[in-house]
């Protein structure tokens, strides 16, 4: 006769399962992924370089109709836009 095994008396110790878990392919590609993900992204600051400014500070130009008009067909024009005051 067979014996069908007991769902509630596990065949196998935690450690074991865990060890056969870890083996496992997919779960290896899983953990390497995440792991050369985390050490990128963690990274990735020290290669960009954070020594940057983080704002810049550009100049405001304000174009002449006939300026506006050679811009007309490289820009599109949004409706209903304030018109803004000098200062």
């Amino acid at each position: 006769m067979t014996r069908i095994p007991d769902p509630w008396q596990p065949s196998e110790t935690l450690a074991t399962a865990i060890v056969n878990f870890l083996r496992q392919p997919m779960t290896l590609a899983v953990l390497a992924s995440t792991g050369a993900h985390g050490a990128f992204f963690l990274g990735l600051p020290l290669v960009t370089g954070s020594n940057a400014p983080d704002l810049r500070t550009v100049n405001v130009v304000q174009l002449t109709p006939e300026e506006q008009a050679k811009l007309s067909g490289a820009v599109p024009q949004l409706p209903n836009q304030p018109t803004p005051r000098p200062t």
